[in-house]
């Protein structure tokens, strides 16, 4: 595939009602359902978790607060030249910046426990402080967060408006990935 082959990425704002906050998202799916536009977006910023290793069979801890704090700079440090910035948002480790694209290319996966079970991690970076050795890892399967779009920003969708638009997303989503395998 050429380079002028590939379509921009689509840009939009989710807002959200409960914080007033704003956040950058890419438009992943697009949708239109009664008149009205649905899409599936997803972070403009990659989500990162920190992980202790607790032991040498693989063993993982989450690392979060004052500690998750003291190694932003650290984090930020190793990723710098890749053009990737550490930052901390309401307590949680995000990495701002457009990688290149062979920024995965070399990840080892983990596995770690969440709170919605089992998740495939690529590993960033690996950190050694001498008494501990951190992962940096981000999902495999990146947040696709349901929304409503309108007048050129989005909104996260209720419960209640997800609920009757369960079935329509993932038809579409399956939809969508099998068009996306055919044209590899």
């Amino acid at each position: 595939m050429r380079d002028d082959d590939i379509a921009p990425r689509r840009l939009i704002w989710l807002d959200d009602p409960e914080t007033d906050a704003s956040m950058e998202m890419e438009v992943y799916l697009e949708m239109e359902v009664d008149g009205l536009l649905y899409a599936l977006l997803v972070p403009m910023d990659l989500p990162a978790f920190v992980y202790r290793q607790i032991d040498a069979d693989g063993g993982f801890e989450l690392v979060e607060g004052a500690e998750l704090k003291g190694l932003r700079k650290h984090i930020g440090d190793a990723l710098k030249d890749w053009g990737v910035q550490a930052r901390l948002k309401d307590g949680d480790l995000w990495l701002v910046g457009d990688p290149p694209d062979d920024f995965f290319e070399d990840c080892e996966g983990i596995e770690a426990e969440t709170e919605e079970g089992p998740e495939e991690f690529a590993v960033l970076v690996q950190l050694d402080t001498g008494d501990h050795t951190f992962l940096v890892a981000t999902p495999v399967v990146p947040e696709l967060i349901p929304a409503r779009l309108d007048a050129g920003r989005a909104r996260p969708l209720t419960d209640d408006e997800l609920a009757d638009l369960e079935e329509t997303f993932r038809a579409a989503l399956a939809r969508f990935e099998d068009e996306d395998e055919e044209k590899r």
